[in-house]
């Protein structure tokens, strides 16, 4: 399964607790269904599921980051670990093994399917904002100031990775224990050794690469603000896609290299979220497919913002070719079971005290 939740052409890691101050405040519809009581706002983040039932999101409010859990396939969740440092990304390499990265060097190890978080030392005190997962032993983080470490005794020990460059690293993907790629601003780094050695090149594009993905050692796809650059040659060639609806990509998920998804945000003016003349969020989101590995893309789903709910989506995820899921600030969650013919608004279900 292949899988990034991407964020705006700044990256949406890297200022996340500057936007968090924009969620408001609203009562959720499902209120009724609330075990305890939760705080009305949650700004929901990097959905990562093992199953087609187990998943493990991040939700923050202006304060609090919370790594939250679901075993009924997304319907209800459930608070297993909160804290005060900003938390970016999570990832699990089985239903039980999994790392969550943030800011001042936080890197969180569950292996107990998340009912224990314990902190490791990464020594580093920068922002960690990405992460991949290879085996229960192996995984790689990438973050501010060219930060790059890995870990092949599950975390017991972090060890730092000299990498050419010092710009910000936004997201690193593995597509098995050799190939990695990593992205930041206007570079991307290349391993075909595992990671002994990284080769930097230029994206041509100077600008923060929000994302990447990639499926195998030739196929990939990196994101830019609106803009998807597909390669099929490991990188060494980068075509442009733009995928129809406007605004920036903001999600991005593929179960092989021809099937894929991806989401689009913006707001009423510009393509960050515009605030109304009422005080009150406005945005709006397109959910959209290809089947020929980026080439083309077919609109599935618009979102729009309701009341007081605005419709940024932040995150999507597919376990396979039929069941995903869409996430995003003020409670939005989103699933499909038929590949996205169909899309169905979840309850907003979040036990967190």
């Amino acid at each position: 399964m292949y899988r990034r939740g991407i964020n705006m052409e700044t990256n949406l890691r890297l200022v996340a607790t500057i936007i968090l101050l924009l969620c408001t405040s609203a009562t959720s519809a499902d209120a009724t269904k609330l075990q305890r009581e939760a705080p009305a706002s949650l700004y929901l983040t990097n959905i990562f599921f093992v199953s087609a039932t187990q998943g493990w999101m991040l939700g923050s409010t202006s304060d609090t980051t919370y790594i939250l859990y679901t075993k009924d396939g997304g319907e209800t969740w459930t608070k297993q670990h909160e804290t005060t440092v900003g938390l970016f990304d999570i990832k699990f390499v089985s239903d039980q093994v999994g790392w969550a990265v943030g800011s001042s060097g936080t890197v969180l190890h569950t292996s107990d399917s998340g009912v224990t978080w314990e902190r490791q030392v990464s020594g580093t005190t920068a922002l960690l904002a990405g992460l991949a997962t290879i085996n229960t032993n192996t995984a790689w983080i990438a973050g501010a100031n060219g930060t790059m470490l890995f870990t092949e005794n599950g975390g017991k020990t972090w060890t730092a990775c000299k990498v050419n460059t010092n710009v910000s690293l936004s997201d690193i993907s593995f597509a098995d224990a050799r190939h990695g790629i990593a992205v930041g601003y206007g570079v991307i780094l290349l391993s075909n050794d595992g990671g002994k050695t990284w080769e930097t090149k230029s994206s041509g594009e100077w600008r923060q690469l929000s994302s990447v993905l990639i499926v195998n050692e030739c196929k990939g796809w990196i994101t830019v603000g609106p803009i998807i650059l597909r390669t099929t040659d490991g990188s060494k060639t980068l075509h442009e896609s733009i995928p129809p609806s406007q605004g920036q990509v903001t999600g991005l998920s593929f179960v092989d290299a021809q099937r894929g998804w991806v989401a689009k945000s913006r707001g009423e003016e510009g393509d960050t979220a515009h605030i109304r003349k009422s005080g009150k969020l406005s945005s709006e989101s397109f959910i959209l497919s290809t089947s020929d590995g980026g080439i083309s893309w077919q609109e599935q789903l618009h979102i729009k913002s309701e009341k007081d709910h605005d419709a940024w989506v932040t995150s999507i995820f597919f376990i396979d070719q039929s069941r995903g899921w869409v996430v995003g600030r003020n409670n939005l969650i989103y699933k499909t079971v038929d590949g996205g013919k169909k899309w169905n608004k979840t309850g907003t279900v979040v036990q967190l005290r």
